[in-house]
């Protein structure tokens, strides 16, 4: 059979195609005059191969009016696989035999309808041509329509999606700007791309990148913060640390810097994270350690350095009654209780000042008009008597007078001259000074000694601090002494310094202004 002229050919790939084959194969029937039952037989035939084709992955369709010899209308279906032969068999019983040939490009199945009338008339060649192609028209108006309808329903899930997503967005950007932690955002280089509002009213820096959170860390601690931030990019780790902060109103609070590190779509590593204040947490702990010092500095105070002198008085009061009927031996015994004992008021009177300090009240005072050549002078003499074998000099002094807490006045210059008897050179000179100042008054305690490493110097006025050279002939304190004299001076007003040179000139300096408030004690609660 001669290969006729398709009047019309499409693809077979969707289900939607089998409903058109089925309908132009009944038009086709219908218009070339086969009967009800025979135009269904051929339609449910075709439609059967058809789908034959669609599940061996598609093919096409086209009908051809053949009229050499006995005039038929062919439908050529076409599939790139090879069909079922079942589904073959099945249209063979309803429409009788059918041609199929099978090769190794797929399956070609020609099925030929004889026309009734044995011959075709060309107005109903022509009338069957014209339906067929309108009817492919009419197809291709319906695909566009589809597609039209699919791009709509397209388009109208994406503005769903849109506006769920700005409602997502408008969530989200409300949940940063009343977060109270500061919330931000990296790129893989540690470079801050992304933090809320909250930052401008902690720090009053602005929140447009570029931004460098670590800008607003106090100077002391900024580079430590950044060593940290920089180690965790570079390890790609979590981030987490504490620093502190300059605030928009120029305060310094504790905040709590963290962050995780996530993957982005594009594989690149991303932070986010907050930053934390934590600055009333942070003091607690201060004053809980503190208090844990305070604690245990009492117990060492009470537990070692006053078990000393109390050993002592104990050992003299003993041989004092043993042995109390020699003079010589009496005196002596007496003069280590009486020593002892002032020993140990001494420490119990620091040890009591340093506990009004930590338990936040202040020394108090009593101003009067103080001659401080007069005090340096009572100084030097009681020196005289208790260290004859050292020498110490008013250099000057003569007319000096402030307002001051005379007895607490003299227990920070007996502190400072304290220090300069036990830590100075035996064969050295110690000078006492006071010189009158345009603001008050400096008094001075120079003498010659070990010079004092700088790390040593800066923290020379804390609690507790002793010399590294101390001996049992210089532990009679408990290391409060030279922070008893900066408390006294700032009570008063002042300031306390000491310096100390390469070739071991060390000055103590107490600087007092003219007049002093009096002030009253604080009360304590609880």
């Amino acid at each position: 059979m001669s290969a006729p002229e398709p009047l019309l050919r499409w693809q077979l790939t969707t289900a939607r195609d089998l409903v058109v084959l089925r309908q132009r194969v009944d038009q086709a029937t219908r218009i070339i005059g086969c009967t009800a039952m025979a135009r269904t037989r051929w339609a449910t035939a075709a439609s059967d191969i058809a789908r034959g084709i669609l599940d061996s992955g598609g093919g096409e369709a086209a009908l051809s009016l053949h009229n050499s010899g006995v005039n038929v209308l062919e439908l050529l279906l076409v599939s790139a696989g090879w069909i079922d032969g079942a589904v073959v068999d099945s249209a063979r019983r309803l429409i009788g035999d059918l041609e199929v040939d099978v090769d190794l490009a797929g399956t070609t199945i020609r099925m030929a309808i004889p026309l009734p009338s044995g011959a075709v008339a060309h107005d109903k060649a022509d009338a069957l041509r014209d339906a067929l192609e309108s009817h492919a028209v009419g197809d291709r108006v319906t695909a566009l329509h589809s597609e039209k309808r699919r791009l709509e329903n397209t388009l109208s899930a994406l503005r769903t999606a849109q506006y769920a997503r700005d409602r997502l967005s408008a969530l989200q950007r409300t949940i940063l700007e009343v977060l109270p932690d500061v919330v931000w955002s990296t790129d893989d280089r540690g470079r801050v791309a992304y933090v809320n509002p909250r930052w401008t009213e902690l720090t009053g820096r602005s929140a447009h990148p570029p931004v460098d959170l670590l800008d607003a860390v106090i100077e002391s601690d900024r580079d430590a913060a950044r060593a940290q931030w920089n180690a965790a990019f570079e390890r790609g780790a979590d981030l987490r640390f504490e620093t502190r902060l300059r605030t928009a109103g120029g305060d310094v609070r504790w905040v709590l810097i963290h962050g995780q590190p996530h993957r982005r779509d594009d594989r690149r590593l991303e932070w986010i994270g907050a930053i934390t204040d934590i600055h009333d947490t942070k003091l607690r702990e201060i004053e809980t350690a503190r208090m844990g010092e305070f604690r245990d500095r009492m117990v060492g105070v009470v537990g070692h350095d006053l078990r000393s002198p109390l050993w002592f008085i104990g050992t003299a009061a003993r041989m004092l009654l043993a042995h109390g009927e020699d003079p010589e031996r009496r005196e002596r015994y007496l003069e280590q209780i009486v020593d002892n004992v002032e020993r140990s008021r001494r420490m119990i009177d620091s040890l009591l000042d340093w506990t009004r300090t930590q338990l936040g009240a202040e020394i108090v005072c009593d101003p009067a008009p103080v001659d401080l050549g007069e005090m340096l002078r009572t100084l030097a003499d009681q020196a005289a008597v208790t260290h004859p074998d050292r020498d110490v000099e008013v250099e000057d002094g003569d007319g000096v007078v402030i307002e001051a807490d005379r007895d607490r006045l003299m227990q920070a210059i007996g502190n400072l001259l304290a220090n300069a008897l036990a830590y100075g050179r035996h064969d050295g000179l110690i000078t006492l000074a006071a010189l009158a100042t345009d603001t008050g008054a400096i008094i001075r305690v120079h003498n010659r000694g070990t010079p004092i490493p700088p790390d040593v110097l800066a923290q020379i006025f804390e609690p507790f601090r002793r010399g590294d050279d101390d001996d049992d002939r210089n532990r009679s304190g408990l290391g409060l002494g030279l922070y008893i004299v900066r408390a006294i001076a700032r009570a008063h007003g002042g300031e306390a310094h000491l310096a100390s040179t390469d070739d071991g000139e060390i000055t103590a300096r107490i600087e007092l202004p003219h007049r002093q408030r009096r002030r009253q004690p604080r009360r304590q609660s609880g």
